[in-house]
């Protein structure tokens, strides 16, 4: 098997087990995401080089399995390829809460 082959098969691997777990497989994340481009136009103009030096915040916000997940995967993947450093913490509110930000 050639190391291309060997490679995309892994990453097929890695979007099936991620996909039955409901998760976004990083490796495929363009290709998995609706409205990619809009999406990506968006999140660009958010960083310091698409809005002139500055910086901004955005909320990622809605009820339950509509999407926020999914768009914080996007918005690593375009940092991370401008050459950000990410970070990704889960907050439950149960255990990990933000109202309570002491016993995390």
């Amino acid at each position: 098997m050639t190391p291309h082959l060997a490679r995309k098969l892994a990453n097929t691997r890695e979007a099936v087990e991620a996909l039955r777990f409901g998760l976004v497989p990083r490796s495929c994340v363009e290709d998995l995401t609706i409205g990619f481009d809009d999406l990506k136009e968006w999140v660009l103009g958010c960083f310091p080089e698409g809005n002139q030096g500055e910086m901004r915040a955005s909320e990622v916000s809605g009820p339950f399995d509509t999407g926020k997940s999914h768009t914080m995967e996007v918005i690593r993947h375009l940092a991370n390829k401008s050459g950000y450093l990410t970070a990704n913490v889960e907050v439950d509110g149960q255990n990990i809460s933000l109202a309570d930000p002491a016993n995390c």
